[in-house]
């Protein structure tokens, strides 16, 4: 266990702390606590909490299994992505499973690394759409109330990291591309190449780090070859 601080964003002051489960994930609804926990060989574990009554209502754990992407969480349900392709919906007053869903199927045949799907970075949700980036080459969209595949994209030069904003999921490949999808139905609206921008004698663009979307601008940090 470890000792949560609740901050206030506004003025730095802390306004509470708690003893609860070392958190490497959290997101607050209302007055409960959502936190993602390192476990043991047993796995990972979800839990939610209350602020006020400082303690942990539930607790959530699937055997040996480790959480891989992020959660996200809406007032009713948090969703959760695991190294074996799953992906669950958890309801967020007690814990209980509200569908099971899998991105395994969707395996990736590049090298170097070939093999299932896996959901990675961070699970964003746009209005009843759950979006997930896998580790390699696709990105989903599970309707959040049942986990039904909406839609899927998949990209020939893979993908490096995603982005919600505005409604809109933005794409950057490991190559240095961007594309641009609906966050609803994921079309592609925009394909761009950042190698353009690079500086001259610099043969590629390797995306790094967090990029950073505002409504005229996308921010990526590269390391370039040459």
């Amino acid at each position: 266990r470890d000792r949560l601080s609740l901050v206030n964003a506004q003025s730095g002051v802390v306004e509470g702390e708690r003893n609860w489960p070392i958190a490497s994930a959290t997101a607050q609804i209302g007055g409960r606590f959502v936190g993602r926990a390192y476990g043991d060989k047993d796995g990972d574990f979800v839990y939610g909490a209350s602020w006020s009554a400082a303690n942990v209502k539930w607790e959530y754990r699937r055997p040996r299994q480790k959480v891989s992407a992020t959660f996200c969480a809406s007032t009713t349900s948090v969703f959760v992505g695991y190294v074996d392709g799953a992906i669950r919906c958890l309801d967020v007053l007690n814990g209980a499973e509200r569908w099971a869903a899998s991105v395994a199927d969707l395996e990736s045949v590049d090298p170097p690394e070939p093999g299932p799907g896996v959901p990675d970075g961070m699970l964003c949700l746009f209005e009843d759409v759950v979006i997930c980036r896998l580790s390699r080459d696709y990105v989903v969209g599970m309707e959040a109330a049942t986990g039904a595949r909406r839609w899927t994209w998949r990209s020939e030069r893979g993908v490096s990291a995603g982005y919600l904003y505005q409604g809109r999921y933005y794409v950057i490949s490991h190559c240095g591309d961007c594309y641009v999808l609906d966050a609803r139905s994921g079309r592609e609206l925009r394909h761009m190449s950042l190698t353009s921008t690079l500086p001259a004698g610099a043969k590629r663009a390797r995306p790094v780090g967090a990029c950073v979307v505002s409504e005229t601008h996308l921010f990526v940090p590269n390391q370039t070859d040459g």
